[in-house]
């Protein structure tokens, strides 16, 4: 049975300039036991999108078998599976309350009222052996952050977005309220090689990767990410892209996971 090391090389998010940590959201998490790994982009006009993308993350690594990653996935098991995050929003966005500004306090308690809460993509990933004794990974995703798979050094692949021109102002997202009509996950598995890489990566990031990828489709396209370690790195990074005047990345919040893959047999 092969053992497959996974070495999280970096993992963290960024706001848009002139935004605060905690008004980030984007959120990334993993748990190195259940080889679970995610992101989130919290859509920002939506309300409290900070809290709801952080527990999405949460509840996704912490869950042994997350439905989003299933061929066979239905919208009961999905809204099931939300069960739990949403009921922590409620408790959290109620909680929140009475420390916020008159104005915010108003606008915040009418949404509740009116059902209506926060939205947030999903990207999650779940490295396993299976039954057969190889090593495996599978993929789900709602809406479009992004998984790129490099293999021996060369790009594989990307899901669940294929082309920058795919990328849009509206993308599938999941509810903090029970809407009846959650999106079903795209997914995606593949067979873990002797050295893979995993770039995981909110919207923003994800496009100005794609555009590189797409004019150069080699290694050369993800060498700007490939060396962040620390979050002093990322923040060198995303300042630099974003005021890059040939391709400079959206002002917007940004999430990354890169993963190692090593396979020993």
């Amino acid at each position: 049975m092969p053992e497959v090391r996974l070495n999280v090389w970096f993992a963290g998010v960024l706001p848009k300039a002139g935004s605060t940590p905690d008004e980030c959201a984007d959120a990334v998490g993993f748990n190195l036991e259940t080889g679970t790994f995610a992101v989130a982009d919290g859509a920002t006009i939506s309300t409290l999108p900070e809290i709801w993308s952080r527990l999405l993350v949460e509840h996704f690594c912490q869950s042994e078998l997350p439905p989003i990653l299933s061929g066979q996935q239905t919208r009961k098991q999905i809204e099931q599976w939300l069960a739990q995050p949403r009921e922590q929003w409620a408790l959290r966005a109620t909680a929140l309350l009475p420390d916020l500004s008159p104005i915010a306090k108003l606008r915040i308690g009418n949404n509740l009222r009116a059902r209506r809460g926060a939205a947030s993509t999903l990207l999650g990933l779940k490295i396993h052996v299976d039954g057969k004794g190889r090593a495996v990974w599978h993929a789900g995703a709602v809406g479009d952050s992004c998984l790129f798979w490099l293999t021996t050094a060369k790009p594989d692949g990307v899901f669940p977005v294929t082309s920058a021109r795919q990328f849009n102002n509206a993308p599938a997202t999941f509810h903090s309220f029970d809407t009846g009509g959650s999106p079903v996950a795209s997914t995606r598995f593949g067979y873990v090689g002797d050295e893979d890489l995993f770039i995981m990566a909110t919207d923003a990031l994800a496009h100005w990767l794609m555009l590189r990828w797409e004019r150069q489709h080699d290694i050369r396209a993800f060498e700007p990410v490939l060396y962040i370690r620390t979050h002093e790195h990322f923040d060198a990074f995303i300042s630099g892209a974003r005021a890059d005047p040939s391709a400079p990345l959206a002002d917007d919040d940004a999430a990354l996971i890169l993963l190692h893959l090593e396979r020993k047999r």
